[in-house]
């Protein structure tokens, strides 16, 4: 059930959307409102309203201007194709590597191999749910970097344990 405000009761909303507000003994005259038409001034908890906007102020949120930062899951060309690259790079070592581990050095595969594949499908895993809740908006775009150091992890690993399959170094 709605509830009712008595008619004397200030209403706090801005002249722009159509609305007025009047309060007894406050509420002042009609003046135009932005389309032409009379609208009441637009008062606050704090009296009338004084901002250029029609009583709605403009929120910077601590910058220096408006803040006109991306919201989730909306990305820049340049974070969308740095993304691609870091994960078609990621994704073809990863693909060689796990094809390493059970070709190399002889068709019967090592069971050190196969641990190391497994252990780097694992952490794969991880990496593409948190890719996954990302691209959903799911996670903050602070946990982008979260994700590249992941994936740069997946990467060093990947590139030990190729090292390892074909037994560089001895």
């Amino acid at each position: 059930m709605r509830a009712r405000f008595p008619e004397r009761w200030p209403i706090l909303c801005g002249a722009e959307a159509g609305f007025s507000a009047r309060s007894p003994g406050g509420g002042g005259e009609p003046r135009p409102g932005p389309w032409g038409r009379e609208s009441w001034p637009v008062l606050s908890a704090f009296g009338p309203a004084k901002t250029p906007h029609g009583g709605f102020s403009i929120r910077t949120y601590g910058t220096s201007g408006l803040d006109n930062r991306p919201l989730f899951g909306e990305t820049s060309a340049k974070d969308r194709i740095i993304n691609l690259v870091v994960g078609i790079l990621t994704s073809l070592l990863i693909l060689v590597t796990l094809i390493s581990a059970f070709v190399f050095p002889q068709p019967p595969p090592k069971p050190l191999n196969i641990f190391f594949a497994v252990c780097i499908s694992l952490s794969c895993i991880t990496a593409c749910i948190l890719i996954y809740w990302y691209r959903q908006g799911d996670l903050e775009p602070k946990f982008r970097n979260l994700i590249y150091y992941i994936l740069f992890s997946i990467t060093m690993l990947c590139i030990c344990a190729n090292l390892y399959f074909h037994d560089v170094g001895k």
